[in-house]
C-alpha cells in the first residue's frame, strides 16, 4: 500500500511516500513544497493545494495521513497552520484518496 504522509505549514509543507508492504516500509519520494513567506496568505494556500494535487497525481497514494496541528501560545500561527491543514485535506478529497 502506498501511503502519502504530510506535515501541512502554512509556509512549508513537508511530504513523505512510502510504500508498505507486510511490516516493510520503503521510501518513494519525500520533499516539500514551499512558498514565499511574504506572500499573502491565499496564495501560499493555493499553491500548497496545487503542489499536492501534483505530488498525488505523480505517486498515486493510497492513502493520505496527516500530521494534526500542535496548540501553542501563537493563536496566528494555529488558525494559520489550521487553514493549512484544511487545504491537505482538500487536496485528498479532490483526488479521491482517503485520509
Amino acid at each position: 500500500m502506498r501511503i502519502l504522509g504530510i506535515d501541512p505549514g502554512s509556509i512549508t509543507t513537508g511530504f513523505g511516500v512510502v510504500d508498505a508492504d507486510r511490516g516493510r516500509l520503503v521510501l518513494v519520494e519525500l520533499g516539500s513544497i514551499n512558498t514565499p513567506r511574504r506572500a499573502e496568505l491565499a496564495d501560499r494556500l493555493h499553491q500548497i493545494h496545487d503542489g499536492l494535487l501534483s505530488v498525488i497525481a505523480r505517486t498515486m497514494p493510497a492513502a493520505v495521513a496527516v500530521e494534526t496541528p500542535f496548540a501553542g501560545r501563537n493563536m496566528k500561527s494555529l488558525i494559520q497552520l489550521a487553514q493549512a491543514r484544511g487545504v491537505v485535506l482538500l487536496a485528498a478529497r479532490s483526488a479521491n484518496v482517503p485520509v
